[in-house]
């Protein structure tokens, strides 16, 4: 059903299926991770913020619950880091800045257990991080850019990672590895990805690669 998600109907078939497993009152660890994660998923295809902020509520309560079922485990960490995100974006700059150093630190714990996880996905959170946020918050540029290089050694067939580093590399004045980058994306699939969540991010790409043909000067927007 998961893999089915383009069709949100599938995505709210799954969570139900998962929400009887907890009835019993055990916790699952892999009910658990699970439900996070597709509550997560699920609120990204919310339009209403009040649904969203609802789905994300319930996504960091069941991410916080699998890191108490086992901490060791990445699973727990970075479902919590990802909900955490969206839902600081979701809130505005005072709730983002308080969730801080929660993302950084459940992102950091999850290279620390397991830097595959979910194809290198927290290099490619963190390294945007530090690219984004100014020092006197924490952000480090060519720390930044060095999270995202070594991310996409360890999973090059993470799409969302090519573009982040690539308008990094635009950024620097590094606009022909940005653009290589940039084509990668659009000649081949991330293996995580659903259809449209491939499309989604070759939009990002094309527009991004438009802008460099153009001359146009790349910001984080």
């Amino acid at each position: 059903m998961f893999r089915g998600r383009d069709d949100t109907a599938n995505l709210r078939q799954a969570i139900s299926v998962l929400e009887g497993r907890l009835t019993s009152g055990k916790a699952e660890f892999a009910v658990l991770w699970r439900l996070a994660k597709y509550r997560y998923y699920l609120s990204c295809r919310a339009r209403a913020p009040g649904a969203q902020a609802k789905l994300l509520k319930s996504a960091i309560r069941g991410a916080r619950a699998t890191c108490r079922v086992d901490a060791q485990r990445p699973e727990g960490h970075f479902w919590l880091a990802v909900s955490y995100g969206e839902y600081a974006d979701l809130k505005g700059a005072a709730k983002a800045l308080k969730l801080l150093p929660a993302i950084q630190r459940e992102y950091e714990a999850v290279l620390a257990i397991d830097p595959r996880y979910e194809n290198g996905a927290a290099y490619e959170a963190l390294g945007e991080l530090d690219i984004r946020l100014p020092p006197r918050l924490g952000g480090n540029t060519d720390r930044g850019l060095e999270r995202l290089e070594h991310g996409l050694s360890v999973a090059p067939t993470n799409a969302d990672l090519k573009v982040t580093l690539a308008r990094a590399y635009a950024g620097h004045r590094r606009k022909e590895e940005a653009r290589r980058l940039l084509e990668q994306v659009l000649a081949s699939r991330d293996p995580l990805k659903s259809a449209a969540e491939q499309e989604h991010v070759n939009a990002k790409a094309r527009r991004l690669l438009d802008e460099l043909r153009s001359g146009t000067d790349l910001d984080w927007m």
